[in-house]
């Protein structure tokens, strides 16, 4: 990212209290407005009761449902009125209820069932026609199987449309006839003259209150997106997204800047919410409720590949609708798209296509070097970027919104999974090679001879064939002069087929299409990231954005660990903080190129989640990262517990101070600390490179073959990435490398990392980032081992073992002048009655001090009891507003004021205050 982001980012303007998100457009930003034109705090109450029938599903009047015990096994905490009525059997049920309606209207209908396992409902009104339920849009589906299995016990909310009703009494009947045992469950459902916005298993305005000791219920009700926030940033989005033109490059080529040329930073996540035909209002309303939590990009993340039984070369019509509905809906909230349409090695290979076959399941790799898979691959980017957007009239080729677009998603050919490659497709890739051979050495016998003779049983050069080494020669060290030439060849190879492959794909993008947006090529690693990664990320410099998939994950065991937190699962839990080297902020970025993580979170169960944002936000600002996409954020605030979850309190909750802090460039971007050149022929030879993102990274065994021209003589303490930004120029002379004095930023007696503008501190030891800027203070971690500590003008006195606590301008001045300014902390999050016991855990052959899974609870999420006390150097401030978790004012707390300074005992309930 460009140095010269900061000073323009000074300029932005504050917070103000808002208009709709969906208000008039302006060119300039809102100004703060005076004391006597601010309107007046307003606080949110719980508002009149709405006009709704809402009926237990267990209150039928008449059933003959038969309750099976496996099916009826899930969490009664989940549903309404702790109870529903289930069906599992060899024949079909009905229940009947009897509904007093007050009024004649129009009433909307809403039904609480089971959404899954190709379920079949019907319904009828007073003994009427059967209509089927529509199962096409479930909203808040949630897996309740007592045992967390994701099988077939799930509940969700699902519109039925409307029915007109007159005053009286009705009866309503359902009938069970799904094909898989007719099953079926019903919790609740609804009859609303009002518009119904669903909230799990609780009434509208309702609060269950569940918490445990020294925890708080966090039961946000769903976010209305109306007037009266005090905490919006919806105002730092243009609207609609793409209102000035294409997202492009800074000069320099590192950052992104926007139609204007200014600079934009991205707070981003990968959304699913297209899902379930939602229309384009929702996804807008979405849109909204992102926006004004600070995310101004989402990533789609879908696939073109046509369904079984469609022309290979046609692209997947849904996916397409589902690429045109987000981008309409998400650009009225001012945010941007990203868009990966292709992930080979989760794409089921199939014997009707026309392409060698891989003798394997699926179509990893191919896409780098076969000519079907590319020409079918360019067919559905014809369709994707020249058809009219349905919904926008506009082709995506003609659309500033969609601002990055990645070729493909987790594939390589330095990956394990190339080594799965075999068959015709491996015939054809081995074909490849030795007309690559031919072409450098003017023969194959003339590249055996440069060999040694080195011979791989695979060699067919009367048939033009050259072996290849499985993935796994490419990280050994191999004592045989020949074999390690041979392989200098084949990691060259390999390299250049991916290179060229992203090469050509630009190119047919730009002059065949007329597409503008930038391009992503990829975002893995390699089977060994200190041998290949260069070679790698070398292969993605043909086109203009660089990105790596990096999570910071913990030990998780258990039967479905990959995708399902299980009762009976084991864990280790881990802060980064304490792990600093694991942090998925560290990369070695490639100069001229901004950088991306299309893919992140702190990664559940891991109990130590909260400092994710602020580490975010810090090191994003520090190093220059461009953008950090949250796998994933789904429909506002989500239900616990799930594995690939970030719409928690303290993940999507801390996103507003840590999206203000990250956009308006509150944390400085510092000078490479390193800046390595690597010349190409050393990254084939699988020379030492001084520094390497992967954690297991050692500087001084892993660089016993530095190239002779460096000036550094010794690898880099991995902490550098912690100090400020590491860079790398592919092909430059290596005497140009240089690294900054690491002795003055890194502490390894006392366990610190001091970034290089003086603003982040990390003390990994004790696990604790402070950050210490003029607009910003902020700390998180293990808060209580350091006792009260003081940053420039703001004390802390946090008594919660674990936490995280921001102060943040939001007017844009300094902090002790600043006359709106947001507080915002939180600590750690578990399902109401969630238990877990200490256990033993044997992992990578090391024991560890882990814990097991024995109760998974179930919502509302319970945060421990915030214990938070702060001291603030300004004079201006008067007021103390204590927000829910909408960012509305629900009540004024007490805010002490002496010698110039304002003393807040933070509620223990509460994500966000307001001061004024």
């Amino acid at each position: 990212m460009a140095r010269s982001l900061r000073p323009t980012l000074r300029l932005l303007a504050p917070l103000v209290l808002l208009a709709p998100a969906c208000a008039a457009e302006t060119d300039s930003a809102p100004a703060e407005p005076t004391a006597a034109l601010r309107p007046e705090v307003v606080f949110r109450t719980g508002g009149p009761a709405p006009n709704l029938l809402w009926v237990e599903g267990e209150s039928a009047d008449r059933s003959t449902a038969v309750r099976h015990g496996w099916y009826n096994n899930v969490r009664k905490d989940e549903l309404s009125g702790d109870a529903w009525l289930s069906h599992y059997a060899e024949r079909t049920a009905e229940a009947e209820y009897a509904v007093e309606v007050p009024e004649n209207g129009r009433y909307h209908f809403w039904l609480r069932a089971n959404p899954v396992a190709g379920p079949r409902m019907d319904y009828r009104l007073d003994g009427g026609e059967w209509r089927p339920v529509d199962f096409s849009d479930p909203k808040q589906r949630l897996n309740i199987a007592s045992d967390g299995k994701p099988d077939m016990r799930f509940v969700a909310w699902l519109p039925q449309g409307a029915l007109d009703l007159e005053a009286g009494e009705h009866t309503l009947t359902f009938r069970f006839v799904s094909k898989n045992k007719h099953h079926g469950a019903i919790d609740a459902f609804v009859l609303s003259k009002d518009p119904f916005r669903p909230n799990h298993a609780l009434r509208p305005g309702a609060k269950s209150g569940k918490a445990d000791p020294g925890k708080w219920a966090f039961e946000p009700a769903p976010d209305p997106l109306e007037d009266g926030a005090l905490l919006d940033l919806s105002y730092l989005n243009e609207t609609p997204a793409g209102k000035h033109g294409f997202i492009g490059l800074a000069e320099d080529g590192e950052s992104f800047v926007d139609g204007r040329g200014r600079p934009v930073r991205f707070w981003s996540g990968t959304t699913y919410v297209f899902r379930d035909g939602a229309t384009v209002d929702e996804i807008a309303r979405w849109g909204r409720f992102y926006a004004k939590r600070g995310i101004n990009m989402v990533r789609h993340h879908a696939s073109l590949v046509p369904p079984a039984g469609e022309d290979f070369h046609s692209a997947n019509e849904a996916t397409l609708d589902d690429t045109w509905r987000l981008v309409a809906g998400m650009k009225q909230a001012g945010i941007y798209l990203t868009l990966s349409p292709y992930w080979g090695s989760h794409t089921d290979y199939r014997r009707d296509w026309p392409v060698p076959d891989p003798d394997h399941a699926n179509m990893a790799g191919l896409l780098f070097f076969d000519p079907a898979t590319q020409a079918a691959y360019k067919s559905w980017l014809r369709e994707l970027f020249t058809r009219p957007n349905p919904y926008t009239g506009i082709p995506l080729r003609d659309e500033p919104a969609l601002a990055i677009f990645q070729i493909q998603n987790e594939d390589s050919l330095l990956f394990w999974t190339a080594q799965r490659i075999q068959g015709e497709a491996r015939a054809l890739l081995r074909r490849q090679y030795a007309d690559w051979l031919a072409g450098k050495y003017g023969g194959l016998n003339a590249a055996r001879k440069a060999w040694d003779g080195d011979a791989h049983k695979n060699d067919d050069f009367a048939a033009g064939q050259a072996g290849l080494y499985t993935v796994w020669h490419l990280t050994r060290d191999h004592a045989n002069a020949g074999r390690r030439a041979r392989l200098v060849d084949q990691l060259e190879f390999l390299a250049r087929t991916m290179h060229d492959f992203n090469a050509m794909i630009a190119d047919y993008l730009r002059d065949e299409l007329g597409v503008p947006q930038l391009i992503n090529a990829g975002n893995w690693r390699t089977a060994d990231d200190v041998k290949l990664l260069d070679a790698e990320r070398w292969a993605y410099t043909a086109n203009e954005v660089m990105g790596v998939n990096k999570y910071y994950g913990v030990v998780h065991q258990g039967p479905k660990s990959g995708y399902a937190i299980l009762k009976g699962d084991r864990y280790v839990p881990r802060s980064a903080l304490k792990h600093p080297r694991s942090l998925p902020t560290n990369v070695k970025q490639p100069a001229g190129h901004p950088m991306i993580i299309p893919e992140s979170q702190w990664v559940p169960p891991n109990r130590y989640q909260s400092e994710g944002p602020l580490a975010v936000a810090a090191y994003q600002s520090l190093t220059g990262l461009d953008s950090f996409y949250w796998f994933t954020i789904g429909r506002g605030f989500e239900a616990p517990f799930g594995k690939w979850q970030t719409g928690s309190p303290v993940q999507m909750g801390m996103f507003p101070a840590a999206a203000l802090i990250f956009r308006n460039g509150y944390l400085a971007e510092g000078e490479a600390v390193v800046h390595e050149h690597r010349a190409l022929d050393d990254i084939w030879k699988r020379g030492s490179s001084i520094l390497v993102e992967d954690p297991g990274f050692d500087p001084n065994r892993d660089t016993g073959d530095l190239p002779r021209q460096s000036g550094v003589r010794s690898g880099v303490d991995p902490l550098a990435f912690l100090a400020g930004p590491v860079k790398v120029t592919y092909g430059g002379d290596p005497a140009e490398t240089r690294v900054a004095d690491l002795d003055a930023l890194i502490d390894a007696e006392r366990g610190r990392v001091r970034g290089v503008t003086g603003e982040i501190l990390l003390d990994h030891r004790r696990g604790i980032l402070y950050i210490d800027a003029p607009k910003t203070k902020g700390a998180a971690g293990f808060l209580a081992e350091t006792g009260p500590f003081t940053l420039g003008g703001v004390e802390f006195d946090v008594r919660n073992h674990y936490a995280a606590v921001y102060v943040v301008s939001l007017d844009g001045a300094d902090l002790p002048d600043s006359a709106n300014i947001l507080v915002q902390a939180t600590t750690t999050a578990r399902p109401y009655g969630y238990a877990e016991k200490p256990v033993a855990i044997v992992a990578d052959k090391q024991t560890l001090e882990g814990f097991e899974i024995t109760s998974l609870g179930s919502s509302p999420w319970n945060l421990e009891t915030n214990d938070v006390e702060l001291s603030i150097a300004n004079d201006r401030i008067r007021h103390a507003y204590v927000l829910d978790a909408n960012g509305y004012p629900v009540r004024e707390i007490p805010l002490e004021g002496k010698d110039g300074k304002r003393t807040l005992r933070f509620p223990e309930d509460a994500l966000y205050v307001i001061l004024r």
